[in-house]
């Protein structure tokens, strides 16, 4: 299609724009005073836009017969995705890059690109677990606004992010992502593990249950479907800095006289799970209430 001959689809061009992408989330790393010239001249705007062309690009290729030339470009539209995810997530730590953000006519789109980033949509092979990770990092600083936790919820971003915890395994604490010497699966599993870290604080910051730093507007509404859905006291425990009791709670057997969490209730969860993200795209954009009582 007219996408797929798009000029700036080419692998070479890609090639331009992911590097001038990584060469903004430096600038803007390097100093605040880069990351607020940015916002001035509307670099937010453009950098959605492309963030959403490649997207879009990469669900066209996928549903496309491969060939040498859209293999060639998904690889590149993936690699330019992530140092995007990257850069928009690394903006979005100044009020006023997440202000610019609220600013476009785009932001429900933008927020479900951001899901898509993290439910596997996307199908990205090459640094799968780096795109989550920043995407992850992003909700945490999106977090900030009331109004972006909206959009980021009814874009059913909330499911992705509890499948995170529960991917989480207790017996790999400690080990790297990058370790060398260690099995690939094991560094697969490490990935996982700090994912659900992230997840487990962007959800934090999404209910507004965090103190401190991390504190964020209130969402009475999530923070109840929360409860429902992870019981009252592990939903508690999202208001916890450190999410290594949470996450190792979701993930083995619990029996106390107050509290019970095993595997039949952590497979009903997924099965939960599962129902809820099934045809996520066709459901648009829906609130958290409307979700459960589906």
């Amino acid at each position: 299609g007219v996408l797929l001959d798009s000029w700036i689809l080419s692998p070479e061009r890609a090639e331009v724009v992911q590097t001038a992408a990584a060469l903004v989330f430096e600038s803007c790393l390097v100093s605040p005073l880069n990351a607020e010239e940015l916002v001035t001249e509307g670099g937010v705007s453009v950098l959605e836009q492309l963030l959403r062309f490649y997207v879009d690009a990469t669900l066209s290729i996928e549903s496309s017969k491969e060939s040498q030339r859209t293999v060639k470009s998904l690889h590149a539209a993936h690699a330019t995705i992530i140092d995007l995810v990257h850069t928009v997530g690394g903006v979005s730590f100044f009020e006023s890059g997440r202000a610019a953000l609220l600013a476009l006519d785009t932001v429900s789109d933008l927020c479900i690109n951001w899901r898509r980033c993290i439910d596997g949509t996307l199908q990205i092979k090459t640094n799968s677990s780096l795109l989550k990770k920043y995407a992850l990092e992003g909700i945490a600083n999106f977090a900030h606004e009331a109004e972006l936790q909206s959009h980021l919820v009814k874009s059913g971003i909330v499911w992705p992010l509890v499948r995170c915890l529960l991917n989480y395994d207790p017996t790999l604490e400690g080990t790297s992502a990058v370790a060398n010497g260690i099995d690939a699966d094991e560094i697969s599993q490490a990935a996982s593990n700090e994912h659900a870290a992230f997840a487990a604080r962007a959800l934090g910051k999404l209910c507004g249950v965090m103190k401190g730093n991390l504190q964020t507007p209130s969402n009475k509404a999530l923070y109840e479907a929360m409860k429902t859905v992870l019981t009252k006291p592990i939903a508690k425990m999202l208001r916890n800095e450190r999410s290594i009791e949470m996450l190792r709670t979701l993930n083995t057997n619990v029996e106390t006289p107050t509290f019970v969490w095993n595997n039949k209730m952590r497979e009903e969860l997924k099965g939960l799970l599962d129902k809820l993200e099934e045809g996520r795209d066709e459901k648009g954009i829906q609130s958290i209430e409307a979700e459960l009582e589906e």
